[in-house]
């Protein structure tokens, strides 16, 4: 994800070709990078304490980028950031849905719940882009009109359900239904990561806008 950002922010930017060329290269790959970030979250739910309170520390955090990225960074000359729906929104309302459902959605068999929401995602994802509404206020759930815009945008249709499959597998992970060895393997740099993502995510772009502002001014 930051490399991905670099190569956009250092070819818009900076005008740097080949960057462009790695940002157009790598752009295929992002809904995997992305997918895989959800799963991963929806797999952490079944490790968390609280998770409808991280859910709205996370949901305060995203209105905030919101509010950042569509009100200042305009003004600055970065109209093309602004962030209504992203991930952060995406995984927030997500968590607080299923935070409500949890108890509905326990008594679910593993393998039922995580076909259902392999087949829900394939349906909507091919189903809810072609809907098109004159409302401008159904872009959380994927309806969006011609005037709409987000740089990064994740509604809930379809990516709901690859959270929600996150949180079948973490069932399975949680009852140690895996491979010994996957409990016993541990990474420090994906541990440290894993640990300080919601701050890698809100701070490399800035940082990055940062090293290029430094970068024009020599």
């Amino acid at each position: 994800m930051v490399f991905y950002h670099a190569f956009y922010l250092l070819g818009t930017q900076l005008q740097l070709d080949f960057c462009t060329r790695l940002f157009r290269l790598f752009e295929p790959a992002e809904i995997v990078f992305a997918s895989a970030f959800i799963l991963i979250s929806g797999i952490c739910t079944q490790f968390s304490r609280s998770v409808a309170r991280r859910g709205a520390l996370l949901l305060a955090v995203a209105l905030v980028l919101s509010a950042v990225t569509i009100l200042l960074l305009p003004r600055n000359g970065y109209a093309a950031f602004q962030d209504r729906f992203g991930i952060l929104h995406l995984l927030s309302v997500s968590m607080l849905l299923y935070a409500f459902l949890r108890k509905a959605l326990d008594r679910v068999p593993v393998l039922f719940g995580a076909g259902a929401c392999i087949i829900l995602y394939a349906v909507s994802a091919v189903f809810v882009p072609r809907v098109y509404v004159t409302t401008p206020y159904l872009f959380p759930l994927g309806f969006c009109n011609d005037a709409f815009f987000s740089a990064d945008f994740f509604p809930l249709f379809p990516h709901l359900f690859v959270f929600l499959l996150g949180t079948f597998c973490g069932r399975v992970i949680r009852s140690r239904d895996v491979p010994e060895r996957f409990y016993r393997v541990h990474t420090h740099l994906f541990s440290w990561c894993g640990r300080y993502s919601l701050w890698i995510y809100l701070l490399h772009v800035p940082a990055l806008l940062l090293i290029i502002q430094l970068i024009e001014r020599i």
